[in-house]
């Protein structure tokens, strides 16, 4: 097994180093540490689209529902989710369950 790790979005050295362990993990089949990303939430607003950025930023415009579905007890919560842009849509059928303070999330 060959992997490339680039130096894209690294940030810092890092960064690149926990890129390299998540290859690592995932080739000899161990689970990853889990990522966490940051997501903006900008106020719509008249001409929301024209935002001056810098060229460097990747600016992308889609559309998220998410639908939380009523729950039979307290250790499970379930949604559907609805993501796309250009009346193109994935919908994705979510369920969480804690046991053991452990979360088990299985996607459909």
């Amino acid at each position: 097994m060959f992997c490339v790790i680039d130096n894209r979005e690294s940030g810092s050295f890092a960064n690149k180093i926990d890129r390299v362990l998540d290859a690592v993990f995932k080739v000899i089949g161990l689970p990853t540490p889990q990522t966490y990303h940051k997501k903006f939430l900008l106020i719509m607003q008249p001409n929301a689209f024209d935002v001056n950025t810098p060229d460097k930023v990747k600016k992308e415009v889609f559309n998220v529902l998410e639908t939380f579905l009523a729950s039979t007890n307290d250790t499970t919560e379930a949604f559907v989710r609805k993501v796309g842009k250009n009346d193109s849509f994935i919908y994705t059928h979510e369920v969480r369950t804690f046991v053991e303070e452990q979360r088990i999330t299985k996607k459909r």
